[in-house]
């Protein structure tokens, strides 16, 4: 499995990230 970088705080970047790992 790809490590996933670390999260950001930011509740904006956190829902792109979390959008992105769903799209996967």
């Amino acid at each position: 499995k790809k490590q996933h970088p670390p999260r950001p705080r930011s509740p904006l970047l956190r829902w792109f990230a979390n959008a992105t790992v769903a799209a996967l």
